[in-house]
């Protein structure tokens, strides 16, 4: 999983608030198998894991795996929304 969370962390570890780093650690915890199910959409995360960071990988993902196909580059809408989401 260090493909999937060490590219996320190394585009946005530095706009995570403290909330969104907590669950992004969390996340980090997770057996690799099982994280595998969640991001391919295989199977739902636990209630526990079902936070905006989780969301915003899973849209980093899809972006990044578009942006490698079509030569585009992915935006950061999805960080955007994670922000908003750590000011309610």
């Amino acid at each position: 999983m260090d493909l999937i969370l060490g590219g996320f962390a190394d585009a946005h570890i530095a706009d995570l608030g403290d909330h969104d780093l907590a669950d992004f650690e969390a996340l980090m915890d997770v057996p690799d198998d099982e994280l595998f199910t969640w991001f391919m959409g295989r199977a739902e995360p636990a209630p526990k894991y079902r936070s905006p960071v989780f969301r915003s990988i899973v849209a980093f993902q899809t972006k990044g795996h578009a942006a490698r196909h079509t030569g585009g580059h992915s935006d950061d809408r999805a960080m955007a929304h994670m922000r908003d989401d750590d000011e309610d």
